[in-house]
């Protein structure tokens, strides 16, 4: 009880169960009691009873205490594969319990978009959590929970990451639909011996994948090296083929005084384009068969097969030599004999 006398002779108290003298709750000189620093224990019903010497009266008043939103911290970044379901937290806390909204950031947008918790993509857990089914990739990006109550308002920004699993895309290196399938049935190429052909393999991922190639289950390694001289019977051209990066060096090594007649030469026959598409600068005969693309990211992994025809243009080989790459001084002569 908090109570306080007047000249008049009135007395005016205040009953409140947990109502203690302290020196942040007083009664003015009104009659009026104020308290300084409200706590959320201070909510309840306030009974004020003024009596003097003709009687007695009193007035009860409902005391209602509202706390702003808080958040309740935790990681903001949170990651999934598509179709795989996910919940991003946002548990907040007052009085009285507030309200949890979500909105999804815009470019066009920044404030973000207001999100539909009862469709079929969004819905909203009981502890406040964003739950989303079955991710597609269109959810990346960066949420916004906000709790509000009629204190006040609080929001925490989360931002979410759904990778996608590789799939095939269109592109210019494509099949007639712009790019392969992914069907059982290998697509089908066809050239011309010494023409260049390009294989498709168009795929789309997030994060982009990693593309590898074999042919007859050998894979296509940019770190196994070979040139091929043939002498052609009837022209008398030399013809260099190649199945991956070869550098050869020519001069003095260590530089040892000959460095400015160093030169080097790379030459590559497959050369894997940035849509994945591998694309094969002059074929031959033997270049024909089964190639199987297979691009992987942390979704998944996608493998196409495109098979490969090489017509032949009827000439005779001739000879074939393989020379592997050798370091010459300027002295001396190497020579490698064909038979």
């Amino acid at each position: 009880m908090k109570e306080r006398s007047n000249e008049e002779g009135r007395t005016d108290a205040w009953l409140h169960q947990d109502l203690t003298s302290d020196q942040y709750v007083t009664v003015r000189r009104d009659g009026s009691l104020h308290i300084e620093r409200v706590r959320l224990q201070d909510a309840g019903e306030y009974t004020c009873l003024a009596e003097n010497v003709v009687g007695a009266s009193n007035r009860t008043t409902l005391l209602h205490v509202y706390v702003i939103p808080t958040m309740q911290h935790g990681p903001q970044v949170f990651g999934t594969v598509e179709g795989a379901a996910i919940a991003l937290p946002c548990r907040a806390s007052g009085v009285p319990t507030p309200e949890i909204t979500w909105a999804k950031v815009r470019t066009r947008n920044p404030a973000g978009q207001q999100l539909d918790l009862g469709g079929p993509v969004f819905s909203l857990d009981p502890d406040g959590s964003l739950r989303i089914a079955s991710p597609s990739g269109r959810e990346t990006g960066e949420f916004v929970c906000t709790a509000t109550n009629v204190a006040g308002f609080s929001i925490r920004k989360v931002q979410l990451t759904v990778y996608v699993r590789p799939r095939p895309g269109g592109g210019p290196d494509g099949g007639p639909d712009g790019g392969l399938d992914g069907a059982a049935e290998p697509y089908r190429v066809s050239v011309s011996e010494g023409r260049e052909v390009t294989l498709p393999c168009e795929v789309h991922s997030f994060p982009p994948p990693t593309i590898t190639w074999a042919k007859e289950r050998q894979l296509i390694s940019p770190f196994s090296p070979r040139i091929t001289l043939r002498k052609d019977s009837v022209a008398a051209a030399a013809r260099r083929s190649w199945d991956a990066a070869e550098t050869f060096r020519s001069g003095p090594p260590g530089g040892g005084g000959g460095g400015s007649d160093e030169r080097i030469i790379t030459e590559q026959l497959h050369n894997q384009l940035p849509s994945g598409s591998m694309r094969i600068l002059e074929t031959r005969v033997q270049d024909a068969g089964l190639y199987v693309c297979v691009a992987s990211n942390i979704a998944g992994n996608l493998s196409q097969s495109v098979y490969l025809s090489v017509q032949g243009t009827g000439l005779a080989s001739g000879p074939t030599c393989v020379i592997r790459p050798v370091v010459l001084n300027r002295s001396r002569l190497r020579t490698h004999m064909c038979h």
